[in-house]
This record gives C-alpha cells, structure tokens and sequence, in this order.
C-alpha cells in the first residue's frame, strides 16, 4: 500500500495535536545497467587505484581503508533537495500550504548552515525561481529531476580513508520501503558523487542514511525496526547486513537497538528520529516520561540500556515538541543547526542540552515545524560532505 499525500497530511495533523507521539514520519532499488544516472558494472575487478575522479570502484571500502567519518569531522559542505510538491499537494505548489512552509524552512536551513559551510542544494526545474527566491546567491543552487528532499536518505553516504580520499557508498534507495514514488531519486546519488568528483563503492541492499549513525571510530547504530522490516531486505539476515555495514561503512562494532520512535509508518524507525553521537563513546538520546507516552518510553529505556551495555555513555534529551523533532539535528563546522518549534517552553530545554554537548560550538535554531508535519527534520534533508572533497561548485 503506498501512502498517499492527504495520509502524510493526516500522520502530521495528529502529531501537531498530541494524537500520536513525537515520531520521525520521513525518514532508500537499484537502477538497471543502462538506466540513466546508474553507474556501470564494476565487474569484479580488483583494481581499486583512484586513476581518475570518478566511476565506480570494484572493491569495498573497508578493504581499501574507507570508512564513514563522524558527523563532528570537519565537513567540505553539505548537500540538499528542494522538494518538489510531488509528495506534498494534491494540486500544483501554489495551492499547498504545507509545501510553501516546508521550502521555506528548507531554505532557512540551507542558510544558517552555509554560514559555517559551502551548501549545494539540487532542485528541479520547475522550481529552481523559486529556491533563487528562498536562498538567493548563499547556496549553489543545481538542476536536477527530483521526488522528494530528503538528501539524507537518497544522498549517498561519503567515505574518507587516512590520507584524506573520499569516496561514496551508494546503496539502493526505494521510497522508504515503497511508501512513495522514487525513480528521480533512486539515481540523485550517483549525479551527486560525479558532481563531487568521488568514485562509488555500490551496492544492492537498500539503506537509507537515516538508518545509520557512526562514532567515526568504528562504532555504528542502527534499529532492527529499519533495516529488518519486509520492505527493505527481507532476503538479507541481521548477520548478513552487519557484514555489509562492516564492509560498506567501514566500521568493526553494530549496535542494534530494537526500535526507533513509534508509530513511524514511513521511515519504520530511523534511529535519527532518537539518537545521535556527541563524540564516540557519548549520545544524546530521547526520553519521554513514562506516564505520558508508555510505548516509547519503554523504547527508549531499551536503547539507553543497549548503550550503556555497549559501554556508552547517555545524554537524556526531552521529547518536548510534537512537531520539532530536536534530536535531529545537523552538526556543520562550529554550529549546530536545531529545529525548534519556535516556543520557549518546549525549544529551551532542549537547546540548553544540546550546547552543553557541543561546548564550543554555535547552537542555531531553526524553524522545523513544517518539517515535521513533513516528515522528519534537518538531519533529514542535509548530507555532509566530508573533508578532502575539493568543493567544486
């Protein structure tokens, strides 16, 4: 069953009014050799040496010494979509108020972040006068097809070694287990990698980049909920994808913790909807008193004890906005970019968190309520490009 625009609207409205919990409700098949935008076949070749700045490697990334960084490495700049209304409006983008909101705190993002780093945002034809309105001359601004904005999870996921390359992992990307047309975006990974001048490690098992979260120093995080549900790959076991993590994402630890938020219908539990790394071995995580919402407060308990077996230490977050999910935040150079709700007595808490985990740095809030209506927040819709890409926009 797809789940139509007037759903999405429905999920939000509950959210918006306390009918459903603070869920994360946004959140990733291979094109065919030939389809446009599709790399070609790496054979299986075991040559692996950079001899040009794009194509498609033929090994792993691990073996060749790849590994995904941690969100807090310094970044080259970061990657955005505008979203098309597609997925928002039952008619064209003038006659829909939430994508009007949504691109404008799209936008804003885009903004607070490219003032601590460069930021290329792709964007559709149809709209590209509009983003110029929105972000003006800040961001790189890219055409491309499009079916959604939500970089994180159709991005692909970049890669650095030791001596600074960076490469991408492209994983398989198909609407959130089907939940919405993507055939644009099932291929804006690898326009991306080219546009990045990085060559792709591929690979055909779906993953979206808000499944995953890692330390940088060989720890990653992922929910059973996500990455085991009969969407995505019901023929890989949970033994066969921490392999292809291990080998993909260049990490040598998986925590799996049981669940992301409930009732998340789209993103079947992204743990960037309750977690996210301060520095290895520390997280902030949600938490939600147990009388007001039960089911998730029993969630999150089992996370925080999954952490703290696996030796790491736990940062509480509130869950204080039913629309601005706080947690899901974008860490650029020296800022933190926060969607807030806009209101003192659910964003202050929160925030005064947050900086206290990142002493140091700029705490930013930004508005993410429309966001959230949407599906998600501003980890959703940015992928950092790390250090060693020389930014070529």
């Amino acid at each position: 069953m797809l789940y139509t625009p007037s759903r999405r609207r429905l999920i939000g409205s509950l959210a918006a009014m306390g009918l459903v919990g603070p869920s994360l409700l946004a959140g990733a098949c291979k094109p065919k050799p030939g389809d446009s935008g599709a790399p070609a076949d790496s054979g299986d070749t075991s040559d692996t040496s950079d001899t040009s700045d794009t194509g498609t490697a033929a090994s792993t990334p691990a073996a060749d010494g790849f590994s995904m960084p941690a969100e807090t490495d310094l970044h080259a700049g970061c990657i955005m979509q505008f979203p098309p209304p597609e997925h928002y409006c039952d008619g064209g983008a003038t006659d829909c108020r939430l994508i009007q909101r949504a691109r404008a705190e799209w936008a804003a993002t885009a903004l607070a972040i490219a003032e601590h780093e460069p930021v290329a945002m792709y964007v559709a034809p149809d709209d590209m006068a509009r983003a110029k309105k929105l972000v003006g001359g800040a961001v790189t601004l890219l055409e491309a097809e499009l079916n959604d904005g939500w970089s994180r999870d159709s991005g692909p996921i970049l890669l650095r070694n030791p001596a600074g390359q960076v490469r991408a992992a492209c994983f398989q990307f198909n609407g959130w287990g089907e939940s919405y047309s993507y055939d644009k975006d099932a291929l804006i990974k690898w326009r991306m990698a080219e546009d990045l001048g990085v060559r792709t490690y591929d690979h055909p098992m779906v993953l979206e980049g808000g499944a995953v979260m890692v330390d940088g120093e060989g720890t990653l995080v992922t929910t059973q909920e996500c990455l085991l549900h009969d969407t995505r790959n019901p023929h890989l076991s949970q033994a066969q994808q921490e392999q292809i993590l291990k080998d993909w994402l260049g990490v040598t630890r998986v925590i799996w913790l049981d669940n992301g938020w409930v009732p998340d219908p789209i993103t079947n539990g992204h743990v960037d909807g309750i977690a996210a790394f301060v520095a290895p071995g520390v997280v902030l995580l949600n938490s939600i008193a147990q009388a007001q919402d039960p089911t998730n407060y029993a969630i999150l308990e089992s996370a925080r004890e999954r952490f703290e077996t696996a030796g790491i230490q736990v940062i509480r977050l509130p869950a204080t906005s039913w629309t601005a999910y706080h947690i899901n935040f974008y860490v650029a150079n020296g800022a933190v970019i926060v969607p807030i709700e806009g209101r003192a007595s659910v964003d202050d808490t929160p925030l005064g968190i947050i900086r206290d985990a990142f002493p140091g740095y700029r705490v930013v809030g930004v508005e993410g309520n429309a966001l959230g209506e949407s599906g998600g927040g501003i980890h959703c819709i940015t992928q950092q490009v790390p250090e060693g890409v020389a930014w070529p926009f």
